[in-house]
């Protein structure tokens, strides 16, 4: 039997509790998950990708039904290097939706086979996002509750480090 392989993309600049629901959540839809760390070359990060991958690596450490790797080129290249079957993306409100399902058509458009699932954020996650991490800790905000216990002190130094107020 073909396992069914699943990937969930992101940045996670750095990882939250709503990606970590959202990963959780595909881990019970599919037989196995990969979680690809991604550059955007649209966007400025924070964490280093060896960082942002360590992060992720930490939160999932023990599962054996998830693996973290990066990815620094195609998403799509990778998609079928690893034999997916699925995309899972977490989506939070309308902006999110239409933001991947645009990148979602263009897989498609571009005859890629894969299939993209969206998971809507639960109500708690709602407004759990990297940018605001990284806004509160930059600040010395509390992100813990945000951000996952194993890895919430060495956001916050990160960030307090490099925003020093």
């Amino acid at each position: 039997m073909n396992k069914k392989i699943a990937v969930c993309p992101g940045s996670y600049d750095p990882i939250t509790v709503g990606h970590i629901d959202i990963i959780d959540r595909a881990s019970h839809l599919f037989d196995f998950v990969y979680v690809l760390v991604c550059n955007n070359s649209e966007k400025k990060y924070i964490f280093d990708m060896k960082t942002r991958v360590d992060f992720c690596k930490r939160v999932f450490f023990g599962r054996k039904d998830i693996e973290v790797i990066s990815c620094s080129g195609l998403v799509t290249e990778e998609y079928k290097k690893l034999g997916a079957c699925a995309v899972v993306k977490g989506v939070r409100n309308s902006a999110d939706y239409v933001y991947e399902a645009e990148l979602s058509g263009i897989n498609a458009m571009m005859g890629e086979k894969i299939e993209t699932v969206f998971l809507p954020a639960k109500s708690e996650n709602l407004y759990v996002s990297s940018k605001v991490v990284r806004e509160f800790g930059k600040y010395g905000g509390d992100i813990s509750g945000i951000v996952p216990d194993c890895i919430v002190d060495d956001i916050s130094k990160i960030l307090f480090k490099e925003n020093p107020v």
